[in-house]
């Protein structure tokens, strides 16, 4: 029975000095996962006019090194002419962040069955939403120019080995174009609409089980700190 301790006890003492080392590591090394990214875009609007957009992203915790870097927990983006602030989590990333005639629209596209069946099987695969002075209320595809419109913000923002090619700093056109092909809305809005048609069918047949409500994405999202001067 004494053996049997001492070796429970020289096993914990081995974990106790292996997460010491791996702390160490992390905070002296320079290998420290960062949690947060902080940066400023520019975006190309479909008018071909180019504007500054703030962002921000979390991880929501420090990761360790082999982990999978590129999850994200949520995504804030602030246009600061219009005070335009959108905050969710990474299921509504914003695939378009845009200006048109002045109001700021954010196009979120519905890329799941949960997506396609929480927002009434959106025709166009996508949710469409507008800067007013009520913040952000939902709009109709069909009063933006889409056929000119393109996957417009940064989509990389954590790098899958390298924290320090993390989002940073100012994000150039020319950066961005060179590292991420253009994506051109309509093509999307063809595949996913149809996607949405399709789990539109599953549902009417029973073949879809109830998917919880989704989250309040109109009204106003408050102040961002991060943004904050």
């Amino acid at each position: 029975m004494g053996t049997i301790v001492v070796r429970v006890l020289l096993d914990l003492r081995r974990l106790v000095v292996n997460l010491a080392f791996q702390a160490i590591c992390l905070s002296i090394c320079g290998c420290a996962d960062r949690g947060d990214a902080r940066w400023t875009e520019e975006v190309r609007s479909y008018d071909g006019s180019v504007f500054l957009l703030e962002g921000h992203a979390s991880k929501g915790k420090m990761r360790i090194p082999g982990s999978r870097r590129t999850t994200i927990e949520y995504v804030e983006y602030y246009h600061r002419p219009s005070e335009a602030y959108w905050k969710q989590g990474t299921e509504y990333r914003p695939a378009v962040f845009d200006v048109v005639s002045g109001r700021p629209v954010v196009l979120v596209a519905a890329y799941s069955d949960s997506h396609c069946y929480r927002h009434g099987f959106p025709e166009q695969g996508f949710l469409a939403f507008e800067w007013t002075d009520r913040g952000w209320q939902e709009t109709a595809m069909s009063n933006l120019p889409v056929d000119r419109m393109t996957f417009s913000v940064l989509r990389a923002i954590f790098h899958r080995e390298d924290p320090k090619q993390d989002a940073n700093g100012l994000i150039t056109l020319a950066w961005k174009e060179a590292r991420e092909p253009t994506i051109q809305l309509a093509k999307r809005i063809s595949e996913w609409g149809k996607r949405c048609a399709d789990v539109r069918k599953d549902y009417e047949k029973g073949r879809v089980s109830e998917i919880g409500p989704a989250p309040l994405l109109t009204g106003f999202h408050g102040q961002p700190i991060f943004a904050k001067k």
